[in-house]
């Protein structure tokens, strides 16, 4: 069965930044994966993008190349297994394996991986697997956190994701995102100020 289309996308603001090229490197890298998997949003950027934005919005919305958006749900979760790779966009940003510093939050079934370290001004970037049912544990934020959804599926309150979604949660939200039962699920996820943990967690565990 073919993905379902993106029903969550990135804030205007956050699309302008993108096309004006204001971006760090962190909010592009996330926008660009998101471009991937939704067609409105490609076009909505490359009509931003032009002087004649405004009149550009008229016209038919341009079509991503179909296989893009594939790689990322062919290969990740080939990952989880260790025979496969990450989608381009996201595999350059590695380092080799044996270097990779995966880190967990003291709880099973969740390890995050920081990339483009030192790239944001005030953000971090993280690569975010959540296996089969795993809930990442109950946290607020300092600032703005944005994601998108890589691979498999995943429930953050009332909003269910799924492959190509934009979510995004504002200065001092509190919430707890869990995997989609019978399904890793890894997430791309950019936060700006760092997180506070919940209860004991916030004792031990720092961003």
């Amino acid at each position: 069965m073919s993905p379902r289309p993106p029903l969550h996308h990135p804030s205007e603001d956050a699309l302008l930044a993108y096309a004006g090229g204001q971006a760090d490197a962190h909010l592009r890298l996330l926008v660009e994966v998101h471009l991937e998997a939704c067609e409105a949003c490609a076009a909505e950027a490359g009509a931003l993008a032009e002087p004649g934005g405004a009149l550009l919005r008229a016209l038919a919305p341009a079509s991503v190349p179909s296989d893009l958006f594939a790689r990322i749900q062919a290969a990740l979760p080939a990952q989880a297994s260790g025979d496969g790779s990450l989608p381009p966009s996201v595999a350059r940003l590695l380092p080799a394996a044996p270097a990779r510093r995966w880190r967990g939050v003291l709880k099973r079934g969740i390890r995050y991986l920081e990339l483009l370290e030192g790239a944001g001004r005030n953000s971090a970037l993280y690569l975010l697997h959540l296996q089969d049912g795993a809930a990442f544990p109950d946290h607020a934020h300092a600032g703005l956190e944005e994601a998108v959804l890589l691979a498999g599926g995943a429930r953050d309150g009332a909003t269910d994701l799924e492959p190509g979604d934009w979510h995004a949660m504002a200065p001092g939200t509190r919430h707890a995102p869990r995997a989609r039962a019978g399904e890793d699920c890894w997430l791309l996820v950019r936060v700006e100020g760092g997180l506070a943990f919940r209860g004991w967690r916030g004792l031990v565990s720092s961003r």
